[in-house]
């Protein structure tokens, strides 16, 4: 067998092995029982043992090589798991466009090297950070909320309350009932009541911080009968 060869047989082989392995989580006994699972597996072991550096050019290590804990096991699987989706090769799961194929995501790559970029990691010149200040009770009347000490701290460029919602204050899926801040009555615990734009996040969480609601406290309906 060629190097070629038996590089395109170890991309044939991992996909075959991950299919097992989905068909294997999802229960799917009837599918598993086709499989040679350990046959396949130790194939696809002496191919690797064989063909290095051909096994190493499809994206993972090798079991010639010693890999580190769980969490670096793992995460060398996800990485063929994804090299697998991207080869030309015969195996249904390379094949997408059908019910039940699996595909690459377009952002798992990046995630699974860790250069994804979530909501948390990204940044523009001059953005503002928010901050949202949430009711400690599951059902209160709002008295009143003073936000006088919050406007004084440097940094802070918006504070909205229920008063500055336009247009309609509730929104819903099925029906409008959710406020998209309290007014006079809170219903549930961690219902909006006030956010806060800053120019820094610590400022953000100060400011929300200084802000005063005055609460007061009503008894819960705890039993829907």
């Amino acid at each position: 067998m060629s190097p070629a060869e038996a590089q395109q047989r170890i991309a044939e082989l991992r996909a075959t092995v991950s299919h097992h392995d989905e068909l294997y989580y999802r229960k799917s006994k009837p599918e598993i029982e086709d499989f040679d699972y350990d046959k396949l597996k130790a194939e696809l072991a002496a191919l690797e043992k064989q063909f290095p550096a051909e096994a190493l050019a499809l994206g993972v290590e090798t079991p010639t090589q010693k890999i580190g804990d769980d969490r670096t096991e793992g995460f060398a699987r996800v990485k063929h798991r994804l090299a697998m989706t991207t080869l030309d090769t015969p195996s249904r799961t390379m094949l997408p466009g059908r019910l039940g194929d699996s595909i690459a995501r377009p952002d798992g790559g990046p995630k699974v090297e860790g250069t994804f970029a979530f909501a948390g990691d990204l940044h523009h010149d001059d953005m503002l950070w928010g901050r949202t200040l949430r009711s400690p009770h599951p059902h209160a009347r709002i008295v009143r909320i003073d936000l006088a000490a919050a406007w004084k701290i440097a940094g802070v460029e918006c504070i909205v309350t229920a008063d500055d919602v336009p247009g309609r204050l509730h929104y819903g899926l099925i029906e409008s009932d959710q406020p998209v801040f309290a007014r006079d009555v809170v219903r549930c615990h961690g219902e909006p009541i006030a956010a806060v734009a800053a120019t820094a996040v610590d400022t953000a969480r100060r400011a929300v911080e200084a802000i005063v609601v005055e609460y007061e406290v009503l008894e819960p309906l705890i039993d829907p009968d």
